[in-house]
């Protein structure tokens, strides 16, 4: 005789697997949708690396929040180069370590210097933007709005890489390898020591000492690290000989795209999921940063002719409309661009039409994998647009959202910078 709890778990089972291959199919039908060239792209996601996330977001009367996370050809094995997509992490940990620090003199605008080490000048005056002076949040607000590699820098010194992987532990990011900064004329293991830092108050006096450190140490991930070739020279007699060589990320950073977009969601709904639990105004100020236009911030310094509106927004705008003039959407976001791979993790707010979701895409476009500097990264920008509008005309669709999220979210971007 079948017992009643046989049964029940029978149902119960069939009831997950409905639930989970009908979320499962939401962004398999929409991406169904896609123009003929975007899904021939789908159709050889294995040979682009191709990875897409959504999350639906869904708000109870009480104002509480709920995510249905979906995944297109999604793998914590497949290693997809992060590059800039390091910097949200850092922004978020830098942040995190100044307020640790519980030192009532200590905050993001304190002056910062740094000693010489190795292929790395000794830092005591930093004049590109204003103000003139080396300080974590000017960093913050180059790194989120105009992808400055050198202030991932002094911030990743800033930080140290031990301190760096003890947060991302902490919040759940076990496998995460961010040991490498974006220094070209660094070779070798140079660039994974950071310097010895001083932290000095508003009469110069050092106040807080951070040592030289070493590399982090790191187990073995089972991944594939060799993508694609390099071309290298070799003289040999009074000839140039050119060797196929593979290249390997081995040494580069490994932060995964489902890290990426789990960062933003803590980021984001920090006040509801209170993972990060940041004070509110660096929380607030960040989220800006990483949604602002570089016209927005003149403290930078830019040219806002090179550094236009969407520049560095795929997702909605594809990275080419010069001026955004009637703005009640933002694209809160952060992007990774190199060697031909393309990434993007960003929270997609409509304040006028109440909508919002968390969206994030991976990919590869590199058609003759020889890594000589020519991508296809506008097959890839087109593909990141038309997947967005997709899920944003899908999201336009439901049912009106009740949040006060969005009413928060439109003053934070309204209000004066």
């Amino acid at each position: 005789m079948i017992s009643k709890a046989f049964i029940i778990s029978i149902f119960f089972t069939l009831v997950f697997n409905i639930s989970f291959y009908s979320q499962k199919n939401i962004l398999d039908s929409l991406l169904n949708n896609l123009p003929i060239e975007q899904k021939k792209l789908l159709d050889n996601k294995d040979l682009y690396r191709l990875q897409i996330i959504y999350t639906k977001i869904s708000y109870s009367q009480n104002d509480s929040v709920r995510f249905e996370d979906y995944y297109f050809n999604y793998s914590d094995t497949l290693y997809n180069y992060p590059a800039s997509m390091v910097k949200l992490p850092a922004s978020i940990v830098s942040i995190k370590k100044t307020e640790v620090l519980n030192n009532p003199e200590i905050d993001w605008n304190n002056k910062i210097i740094f000693d010489s080490l190795f292929c790395q000048k000794a830092m005591t005056t930093d004049s590109i933007g204003l103000p003139y002076y080396p300080h974590l949040q000017k960093w913050i607000k180059r790194m989120c709005i105009i992808s400055d590699n050198d202030a991932y820098t002094h911030t990743y010194d800033y930080i140290n890489c031990r301190t760096f992987h003890q947060w991302l532990k902490e919040w759940g990011f076990e496998n995460a390898r961010i040991s490498h900064k974006f220094i070209s004329k660094c070779i070798n293991d140079s660039t994974y020591y950071t310097p010895t830092m001083y932290i000095l108050n508003k009469e110069n006096d050092t106040i807080y000492i951070q040592h030289q450190d070493s590399m982090c140490k790191f187990s073995k991930l089972e991944k594939n690290y060799s993508i694609g070739y390099t071309i290298k020279k070799i003289k040999k007699k009074r000839r140039t000989i050119r060797i196929k060589m593979p290249k390997t990320f081995i040494h580069h950073n490994d932060w995964t795209l489902a890290y990426s977009h789990q960062l933003m969601k803590y980021l984001v709904f920090d006040n509801y999921l209170k993972k990060l639990s940041l004070y509110f105004y660096h929380r607030d100020s960040l989220i800006k940063y990483l949604g602002a236009y570089p016209r927005e911030y003149a403290e930078l310094l830019v040219d806002t002719n090179a550094y236009y509106d969407t520049w560095k927004k795929f997702f909605i705008y594809e990275g080419k409309y010069k001026s955004i003039q009637h703005d009640t959407l933002r694209s809160i976001n952060i992007i990774g661009r190199a060697y031909g791979f393309l990434s993007e993790t960003a929270y997609i707010v409509d304040f006028k039409n109440k909508i919002d979701f968390l969206l994030s895409a991976s990919i590869y476009v590199n058609p003759d994998n020889l890594m000589n500097g020519k991508y296809d990264y506008e097959t890839a920008y087109c593909l990141f647009y038309q997947i967005s509008r997709l899920i944003y005309e899908y999201e336009k669709k439901q049912p009106p959202k009740a949040s006060s999220q969005f009413q928060y979210y439109e003053k934070l971007f309204t209000k004066n910078n």
